[in-house]
């Protein structure tokens, strides 16, 4: 079911087995509009977003209780996640607007623009540095008025 297929990728990811890009980079190489693959990419996504928004706790709690000896250690952390953010959604925008260009299917394309409008929707506040560099890093938004809008 889905839910034991979330808990077997939480875990394996969790334990480092696989990374959260290949998760992603396989559910979307695979029937775009397939319901549960999208929700595989939204529950990678949001994992993703939830380990950056603990490391940014850890180190305010840091910096608060001024443990300079744990602030060089969360630092990195969260640089870290936020580089594993960025790349995680640029192959999920990237794949979605491949699919999106590549498709002639009406429903299928519909689909897949109203799926990149949620994701960026739900996670403007994290990824809003991100989506205002998509314009220039993925291959076909400029060139596509519905995606570019988005």
């Amino acid at each position: 079911s889905g839910l034991r297929l979330e808990i077997t990728l939480d875990s394996l990811i969790q334990r480092k087995v696989i990374s959260p890009e290949a998760v992603a980079k396989y559910a979307l190489s695979h029937e775009l509009g397939h319901s549960n693959h999208w929700t595989v990419v939204k529950q990678v996504a949001r994992k993703s977003l939830e380990r950056s928004q603990v490391a940014r706790t850890d180190l305010n709690v840091a910096k608060k209780l001024g443990k300079e000896d744990v602030l060089d250690k969360c630092q990195v952390q969260l640089d870290e996640a936020i580089q594993a953010d960025e790349r995680l959604f640029m192959i999920i925008f990237t794949s979605m607007v491949c699919g999106y260009e590549g498709t002639k299917d009406a429903t299928l394309r519909c689909t897949l623009l109203a799926r990149i409008m949620s994701l960026a929707r739900r996670h403007i506040a994290d990824i809003k540095t991100l989506v205002d560099t998509a314009e220039s890093q993925i291959p076909h938004v400029r060139n596509n008025p519905d995606i570019a809008a988005v």
